[in-house]
């Protein structure tokens, strides 16, 4: 939905996240501190380059998506 987005980056949010958001160290108070307050300090133009990002970042995922990359892999592993 193109809002701005802080995510821990020891886990596989990392990978969803990509370089549409602020990846942080989830148990780093002070970093977490310091990525919210650059989140609500956006100017229009950052915030817009952020939710273009996001928008673009979330279009490599869906349902659809998911489902024929698994149809794939079954499909190697049964004709192999």
């Amino acid at each position: 939905c193109g809002t701005p987005v802080i995510a821990g980056d020891n886990s596989s949010l990392s990978e969803i996240v990509g370089n549409a958001g602020i990846l942080i160290d989830a148990t780093d108070v002070l970093e977490t501190t310091k990525a919210i307050e650059k989140v609500v300090s956006l100017d229009k133009d950052q915030y817009s380059t952020f939710k273009e990002k996001s928008l673009a970042q979330a279009k490599k995922f869906s349902v659809k998506k998911m489902t024929d990359e698994t149809i794939e892999v079954y499909s190697k592993v049964l004709n192999s």
